[in-house]
């Protein structure tokens, strides 16, 4: 236990935690955002794109267009659409794609193969459809409290139960349902990559027929747990003709390089473009729900 909270409190691990799906609570419509932003303006857009509670992820990457990347979540398509195009008028930037989710496939916590270098993420295939914490019953604090972090002690779940009036047999049935129906995720302790020497990501953009995009989503997941994202988004024909994209990580950009390589020979892939973060524009990641 001292072990661990030594962990917390140098920042290696950054919180021990339950990844809730975001399709579960009341802002469950998700887009991702590419914005062409001028390198002169990039602070200055970025600290009003941050303004926003419902930004969550936000990197600077190598596109050649699109260079500014974050998501942005709503309770319906029309406000995503509405506060994108509003929020985009007001950091003064013109040139911009909005791309919604169109089925997630894969969202894990990473894990980091510390000998070879590389992240393993367990396949697990998300659901394609995941009820409401409304629908289930569940109150939204205590899913704040599981997306937020526990304690580092000893009986953390009953000291979690207690904080919301509920026994601790009936947390931890509602856990394991909730982690059945896909609400949760995945969960345990959020390192902190770069401290661990993972410092090189890429969200690689794949150029696929429609016909392929679910076939070849599931082959990502099932086949290549170096993957921790894997998500099929709308397109905007003439901008971005990339209908799906996948996460990975590592301590350099040549093990990315042979990954994607090696993932665009064992699918038969058009194009596999690794768009690699320059800089983590938002490293405090606000919770909504």
């Amino acid at each position: 236990m001292d072990r661990v909270s030594g962990l917390l409190n140098n920042g290696i691990i950054r919180k021990i935690a339950f990844l809730v799906n975001q399709r579960s609570t009341r802002y469950r419509k998700v887009a991702l955002i590419g914005a062409k932003v001028p390198e002169k303006s990039i602070l200055k857009a970025v600290s009003t794109i941050n303004s926003r509670k419902v930004v969550a992820h936000n990197y600077l990457r190598n596109h050649e267009r699109y260079n500014v990347w974050f998501t942005f979540k709503a309770e319906t398509l029309d406000e995503l659409y509405e506060g994108v195009e509003e929020l985009m008028a007001k950091a003064e930037i013109r040139d911009f794609v909005v791309l919604p989710s169109k089925r997630v496939y894969k969202i894990s916590y990473i894990k980091y193969d510390l000998e070879n270098g590389v992240p393993r993420c367990p396949t697990r295939i998300e659901p394609v459809s995941v009820p409401t914490l409304e629908e289930l019953g569940v109150d939204v604090s205590l899913a704040l409290s599981l997306a937020m972090g526990i304690k580092a002690e000893k009986n953390p779940l009953g000291s979690l139960a207690r904080r919301h009036g509920i026994g601790e047999g009936e947390l931890l049935d509602l856990l394991h349902e909730l982690a059945h129906k896909g609400v949760i995720r995945d969960w345990g302790a959020v390192l902190d990559g770069g401290r661990l020497g993972f410092v090189v990501n890429a969200m690689v953009v794949l150029r696929l027929p429609v016909e392929r995009v679910v076939d070849i989503c599931l082959e990502i997941v099932k086949r290549f747990e170096e993957v921790s994202h894997c998500v099929e988004r709308e397109v905007a024909p003439g901008r971005w003709e990339y209908p799906a994209y996948f996460v990975t990580h590592a301590r350099e950009r040549k093990t990315i390089d042979l990954f994607v390589e090696r993932v665009r020979d064992a699918l038969r892939l058009e194009e596999c473009l690794p768009l690699y973060s320059v800089a983590n524009l938002r490293k405090a990641r606000p919770i909504v729900m």
